[in-house]
């Protein structure tokens, strides 16, 4: 039982530590995706004071109006001529917050797009409780009893036992003839 519980307590200190670290990273991601959003609204709110302005596609209304402004200086309608020549030039004063809000939208649809993939990926990471370990087998009490081969033990005690009396005694004489030498 204390085998078994270890392992489920090592288990599901792994599973808190993966999820705790991919909880973090979860509330990071969903904060940049908020982050973007707000930005791409901003930015869909200029657009639309642009579209309010009468700028709609402005390469299109640049192509209709420079040929309507050809169309009318050939024909001789100068005065509107001068009229198309100052939608173009309001037109030209506009164009570029369009093109850069144009263009800055379109990365930031794909931006957005990625981070919620990878918001719902690390949503699902810090969510789920996977196994970090995998038992073959749960611990279970031994079917026999598991006891010391006791003729072992003596023999081999008995072993170490002359051994240490035959280096004792070896010890003795030797120390015996170095003390009647000196």
């Amino acid at each position: 039982d204390m085998a078994n519980d270890m392992a489920f307590l090592v288990d599901s200190v792994a599973n808190n530590m993966r999820n705790d670290r991919a909880r973090e990273a979860f509330k990071l991601a969903l904060n940049t995706l908020e982050k973007t959003s707000s930005q791409i609204a901003e930015a869909e709110d200029s657009l639309a004071v642009l579209h309010d302005l009468g700028i709609y596609d402005f390469e299109t209304q640049v192509e209709g109006l420079t040929a309507q402004y050809g169309m009318a200086l050939t024909s001789g309608r100068t005065a509107a001529a001068n009229t198309l020549k100052k939608d173009l030039e309001r037109l030209g004063e506009l164009a570029n917050g369009y093109n850069n809000l144009s263009a800055y939208l379109e990365a930031a649809y794909e931006q957005q797009s990625l981070l919620k993939k990878r918001v719902e990926l690390m949503r699902v990471d810090a969510e789920t409780q996977l196994s970090s370990s995998f038992i073959v087998d749960y611990a279970s009490a031994a079917d026999k009893k598991a006891k010391p081969v006791r003729w072992l033990i003596v023999v081999m005690t008995s072993i170490v036992a002359v051994a240490a009396a035959f280096l004792g005694m070896l010890a003795w004489d030797t120390l015996q003839r170095a003390q009647s030498a000196a």
